[in-house]
C-alpha cells in the first residue's frame, strides 16, 4: 500500500470513530435529559458535527486527473 492509501484509510477510520462517539453523545443526552431544551440542542449539534465530518471527507470514488 502506498502512503497516500494509508493516510486515506487512517482518515476514514478517524472520521468513523468521531461519528460513532458523537452519535453516542447525542443518544445519551436524549436518554438522560429528554425534556430539557439544552440536551436537545446539544444532541442536534452533535449530529450536525457528525454530518459535517462525513460530508467533508475525501471523495473516494473520484479517480483521475482533471
Amino acid at each position: 500500500m502506498s502512503t497516500e492509501a494509508l493516510l486515506l484509510v487512517f482518515d476514514l477510520a478517524l472520521r468513523g470513530g468521531v461519528c460513532m462517539v458523537l452519535a453516542l453523545v447525542a443518544g445519551l443526552l436524549l436518554r438522560d435529559y429528554p425534556r430539557r431544551s439544552e440536551s436537545r440542542l446539544g444532541a442536534l449539534f452533535a449530529v450536525g458535527v457528525a454530518a459535517f465530518a462525513v460530508w467533508s471527507g475525501p471523495d473516494i470514488g473520484v479517480r483521475g486527473e482533471v
